[in-house]
């Protein structure tokens, strides 16, 4: 094999690339070699064991969707923002369903407690004016969360079957626009 100039970003590409095609059970350093034409021992030059690519991996996707929502959100808010936010994961999560379950699986890495938060601090900064007190807020936040990756999470396992369309965003706009009207009411 040829000596690569291997950087976290193609690792992580490389990873999300086993996940999607081989399962995020079946995510391993030497499959992530393989796809990166290295050997598996160089793996270990950046991560010390698959629980810490996986904490990384975590950050990555969330340090990647918060630039995606604070793009989208620009100049936007009320209800179209929260709209755009929940959509935004939605998207993420059909584009990207195996990897998906990694955002649930966050370690107690410091920076990954940093992109997570600026995550749930821009859902929070969005329902601000809808809530009443801070503790309404406080559970305005975690309905959304909850409702948000419980009905994504179900959905990718096939759940949600009767009564809906073919088209998975049609169905989760119906969905959203439900959840929506609900917290924020």
């Amino acid at each position: 094999m040829k000596k690569r100039n291997i950087t976290q970003e193609k690792i992580f590409q490389a990873a999300i690339l086993v996940i999607e095609t081989e399962g995020l059970e079946n995510l391993s350093f030497p499959l992530i070699a393989q796809k990166l034409e290295i050997k598996t021992p160089s793996m270990y030059n950046h991560f010390k064991n698959k629980q810490d690519l996986k904490g990384a991996l975590s950050l990555y996707l969330y340090d990647h969707l918060n630039t995606i929502m604070q793009k989208k959100l620009v100049g936007i808010s009320g209800e179209e923002a929260i709209t755009i936010f929940t959509m935004t994961i939605f998207d993420f999560a059909f584009t990207y369903p195996n990897t998906y379950p990694l955002l649930q699986e966050v370690t107690e890495v410091t920076k990954e407690r940093n992109s997570m938060a600026l995550y749930s601090n821009t859902l929070r900064s969005l329902l601000k004016d809808f809530a009443s007190s801070d503790e309404d807020l406080l559970f305005k936040h975690r309905a959304v969360r909850s409702m948000l990756h419980g009905y994504i999470s179900l959905k990718l396992k096939g759940f949600f079957k009767r009564g809906e369309s073919d088209n998975p965003y049609t169905d989760f706009e119906r969905f959203n626009t439900q959840m929506i009207h609900l917290i924020l009411n």
